[in-house]
Parts: structure tokens; C-alpha cells; sequence
């Protein structure tokens, strides 16, 4: 299941589950991932800055 939000961000969900994927598209950026946004009751150990096989940052979601 997929919408657009109020930015024009195309976010993808699946029911039961809590896995949400935000696609922003901007034909001015360079391709590629621009972070990972997660949420987590426990510590993760995450590379600070890009990780180096993926290229995007973890970014820690406090909702």
C-alpha cells in the first residue's frame, strides 16, 4: 500500500507490519539512498556518517 504525503514524499507500508519505506524524488540531487530512519527500543551500533557499503545514514526516528 502506497500514498503521497502533503511534501509529495511516496510512503510505503505493509499492514501488519512496521517497516514504512519514504521515497522523496528530486530530479535535482544526485541518485541514492539520503538516510535510514529507524526506531528501536534497544541500542543499535550504526556507523556514524554513511555507512560505508549502503552510502546512507542511520538516522534514529523518535516517534
Amino acid at each position: 500500500m502506497h500514498a503521497a504525503d502533503a511534501d509529495g514524499v511516496l510512503v510505503y507500508r505493509w499492514p501488519s507490519s512496521f517497516l514504512r519505506i519514504a521515497v522523496e524524488i528530486d530530479p535535482d540531487r544526485e541518485e541514492g539512498p539520503i538516510a535510514i530512519d529507524y526506531a528501536s527500543a534497544r541500542g543499535a551500533v550504526l556507523p556514524d556518517g554513511p555507512h560505508p557499503m549502503l552510502g546512507a545514514v542511520f538516522r534514529r526516528s523518535i516517534d
